[in-house]
C-alpha cells in the first residue's frame, strides 16, 4: 500500500455523497479513486463534483482501490461488501450492516476469511459528545438510560421504517453503554405518514438491571438527539446535536455554616462541557484508515452491526404488532 489509501465509494445517494465530500477533503489519508452507482448519471454527476472517475462496473473500481465505502441500499450490502472482501479490499459498510442478520453474518465471515478490516458506519459512536460520555463514565455501567431521536418527516426516506432509519443509531449506543444484550424488549409504534412505523417507543431490560427507554420519531417538528444517563451520584445529559455534556454531580447532603447564622446545603454541582466540532464522519474515516494501517480492529466492528440489527428487528416486530393501521388525519 502506498502512503495514501486508495479508496472508492460504491453508492452515491445522500450518505454516499457525504462520504465522497469528506474523503475528498482527507487528501493526506486517502487517494479518492472514484465512485460507482447503479444510477450511472448520478455517479457521473457526483464524481465530476469531486474530480474523480465514475466507474460503470463495481469490479473495475475494485481493481483500482485498497478499500471501499459501501453506501448502497441495505439489501445490497452483503453482495457488494463480500465481493470487495473476496477481492482483498477493506470495507466500510454503512449502517445497517445488512437488511437481515444472516447477511450480516456472511459479511463478518467474509472479513474474517479475507483478514481485512470491516467497519460498520454507526456514526454516532464517533460523535465527540458520545465519546466524552464514555470517558466520564469510565467503565461504570449506568443505572438507566433515556435516548431520544426525533426528526421531522422526510418523504425521501421510502425504503426503511423509523427503527431502521433512526432508532438503530440509539440501539447501538445503548448496547455499547450497557455492555450486554437485553433480556426483554417491549415496544409500541405508530403509523402516521406512511404505511410503516413512523414513531416507536421501546423499553429494554438488561440482565444487570439496567433499564433503557428509547424513542425514535420522524413525525415531529423538532430535531432532537439526546441521551439521559442515570448513574450512581450523577445525572448526565448528552446532547449529540449541540455537542454538549451536562453533568449533575452529587455534592453533599450536609448543611454548611456561612457566617454566624446563615447555613446552606450544596446538594449538587452542575458542570457543562462543550465539545470540539470535529465532524463524526471524518473521525469515523480516520478510524477506518488507522485500522487498515495498524492491522487492528476498528471501533465499530461487524459484530457490533449484527447485534444492533438483531435488536432493532426485535423492536420492529413488537412495535409493528401494536400499530396495525395508519392513523387517519383529522378532518379540517
Amino acid at each position: 500500500m502506498s502512503d495514501r489509501i486508495r479508496l472508492g465509494v460504491v453508492g452515491v445517494g445522500a450518505m454516499g455523497e457525504l462520504h465522497c465530500r469528506v474523503v475528498a477533503q482527507m487528501t493526506g489519508t486517502f487517494e479518492f479513486v472514484g465512485a460507482h452507482d447503479v444510477d450511472a448519471a448520478r455517479a457521473r454527476a457526483v464524481a465530476e463534483q469531486f474530480g474523480v472517475k465514475a466507474y460503470e462496473r463495481v469490479e473495475e473500481l475494485l481493481d483500482r482501490v485498497d478499500a471501499v465505502v459501501v453506501a448502497t441500499p441495505p439489501a445490497t450490502h452483503a453482495a457488494v461488501a463480500i465481493a470487495a472482501l473476496d477481492a482483498g479490499r477493506h470495507v466500510l459498510v454503512e449502517k445497517p450492516i445488512a437488511s437481515d442478520v444472516a447477511d450480516g453474518e456472511r459479511i463478518a465471515e467474509a472479513a474474517r476469511r479475507a483478514k481485512r478490516t470491516c467497519l460498520i458506519g454507526h456514526i454516532e459512536r464517533y460523535n465527540a459528545t458520545f465519546r466524552e460520555l464514555i470517558t466520564v463514565l469510565s467503565g461504570e455501567r449506568p443505572l438507566a438510560l433515556g435516548i431520544k431521536r426525533l426528526n421531522y418527516f422526510a418523504p425521501r426516506i421510502t425504503d426503511a421504517d423509523v427503527t431502521m432509519d433512526l432508532m438503530i443509531h440509539d440501539v447501538d449506543l445503548a448496547l455499547d453503554l450497557a455492555g450486554e444484550d437485553p433480556t426483554d424488549v417491549f415496544a409500541t409504534g405508530l403509523r402516521v405518514e406512511t404505511n410503516d412505523l413512523d414513531h416507536v417507543e421501546a423499553l429494554l431490560s438488561f440482565p444487570s438491571g439496567i433499564a433503557a427507554a428509547l424513542t425514535a420519531s420522524r413525525i415531529t417538528e423538532d430535531k432532537i438527539r439526546r441521551i439521559d444517563v442515570v448513574a450512581r451520584g450523577r445525572y448526565i445529559v448528552a446532547d449529540l446535536l449541540r455537542r454538549t455534556l451536562t453533568i449533575h454531580q452529587r455534592a453533599s447532603s450536609e448543611w454548611q455554616p456561612r457566617g454566624r447564622d446563615v447555613r446552606f446545603q450544596l446538594a449538587s454541582v452542575t458542570q457543562q462541557v462543550q465539545l470540539p466540532s470535529a465532524e463524526p464522519l471524518q473521525v469515523e474515516l480516520t478510524d477506518f484508515a488507522g485500522a487498515i494501517r495498524e492491522g487492528r480492529a476498528p471501533d465499530v466492528e461487524a459484530q457490533d452491526g449484527i447485534r444492533a440489527l438483531a435488536l432493532v428487528q426485535r423492536i420492529q416486530r413488537a412495535a409493528r404488532a401494536s400499530a396495525p393501521a395508519p392513523i387517519a388525519a383529522a378532518a379540517p
